[in-house]
């Protein structure tokens, strides 16, 4: 009789007392535990963010030593030299990209949508955001470089009116502070003797075909302030210049423009469609006729550009 009574109070299973207490039970455990699993996983991809950042300024302190290199501050306040984008760093190299750069149906390289307003070739491992326009700082003192990244504004505790605060990542960030959302941001670029007011006088007569006596090359990479956010990029380059007799100049902006100027003053190029952080511009100057000339010369002599805001 005992058999059978303990037999039959198995085979019924858990009293509803019972089944109410497992499933408390596994309330409270799944209270406490989901909220701390997930407290991992945001742990988790902060250290990967982090990680990344390291990448990047590595990556933008090689860029920095390749354009900056003898142009350190020797004082002790650290005076800022660029602010270039990630997008930048992956298309000269210095960076690879997140998205794997394949080859189109004709056979030609990809660039994981570079220059473009959904650009997203550099993610944030913590939501898979675009970091594309994000930028970092080159900046020098005491005959050093160095680079650092500009976080967000949402990733650091802002303490003051300090820019160096205690942030997701540590303590002195420097973080982008919001500008006011003009639909343009007009600086100047100047004061660079290896390409304004450069004078080509005389220009050497080498026949090479249409043109003759080219100049060497004159070349300038653009330079982000410290006032122009990330998710800025260039709309309009404005060059001034000025001509002597006989003289053309040709100017290119990266793969992007490319004209000879025979006349004028002034020429405005749109990069609207490009999106673009940074561009070198270059010039270089020629007669254009076979005519030995002493008046010839050659002069940029003011680059405007004016940045308009990511939409």
């Amino acid at each position: 009789m005992n058999k059978y009574k303990s037999h039959k109070r198995f085979k019924l299973g858990f009293t509803l007392v019972e089944l109410l207490a497992v499933i408390v039970l596994m309330a409270v455990l799944i209270t406490v535990a989901v909220p701390a699993i997930t407290k991992v996983g945001k742990s988790l991809k902060t250290e990967s963010f982090c990680s990344k950042i390291q990448i990047i300024e590595a990556a933008a302190s090689e860029y920095a030593n390749d354009y900056f290199t003898g142009k350190e501050n020797s004082g002790s306040n650290k005076v800022g030299l660029d602010n270039i984008s990630l997008m930048d760093l992956v298309n000269m190299g210095y960076l690879k990209s997140d998205v794997n750069i394949g080859t189109d149906n004709k056979g030609n390289p990809t660039t994981c949508n570079l220059y473009k307003a959904d650009s997203k070739c550099i993610l944030d491992p913590r939501d898979s955001s675009s970091m594309d326009y994000e930028t970092v700082r080159i900046w020098s003192a005491n005959n050093k470089l160095y680079a650092t990244y500009r976080y967000k504004e949402s990733d650091i505790n802002k303490t003051g009116d300090s820019q160096i605060v205690d942030g997701v990542c540590g303590s002195n960030m420097l973080y982008e502070e919001k500008i006011a959302d003009a639909g343009v941001v007009q600086n100047t670029v100047s004061n660079d003797a290896n390409f304004f007011n450069v004078t080509v006088k005389p220009i050497k007569v080498k026949e090479s075909g249409e043109v003759y006596g080219w100049s060497n090359y004159y070349s300038y990479r653009t330079i982000r302030p410290d006032n122009i956010p990330g998710n800025y990029y260039i709309g309009t380059v404005v060059i001034s210049y000025e001509l002597g007799n006989h003289t053309i100049i040709e100017l290119s902006i990266g793969n992007y423009f490319d004209v000879r100027l025979t006349n004028g003053n002034s020429k405005i190029i749109d990069f609207s469609e490009n999106h673009l952080g940074n561009a070198d511009i270059s010039f270089r100057a020629a007669l254009n006729s076979t005519t030995r000339d002493n008046g010839a010369f050659a002069k940029v002599t003011k680059v405007v550009i004016n940045w308009r805001k990511l939409t």
